[in-house]
């Protein structure tokens, strides 16, 4: 579990990634997809109208169900993710 209150990198040891967009708007990225099955769980902490935009690798052709990203926009708005195949995360 990390909580976060700038651009976050996601790293192999993560599972649950809370984020605090009270200062402004956030991003969390993934690491490439490889389809290993990992999943990570994003949650939005603050009360604040900033966003957390969880997003793919950049660096590849990767996409969360079909997007380059997801926006989370509400407080305790929360979305869990699974890396189900190279270059794709679902939503699940």
């Amino acid at each position: 579990v990390n909580t976060a209150s700038s651009t976050y990198l996601e790293t192999l040891s993560d599972d649950c990634i809370y984020m605090d967009a009270t200062a402004g708007n956030r991003i969390v990225q993934f690491l490439p997809a490889t389809g290993s099955g990992r999943k990570r769980t994003v949650k939005k902490i603050d009360t604040s109208a900033h966003t957390v935009t969880v997003t793919a690798d950049t660096g590849s052709p990767d996409s969360i169900d079909w997007a380059p990203t997801r926006v989370l926009t509400t407080q305790g708005a929360v979305e869990t993710y699974q890396d189900a195949k190279a270059h794709t995360w679902y939503v699940i």
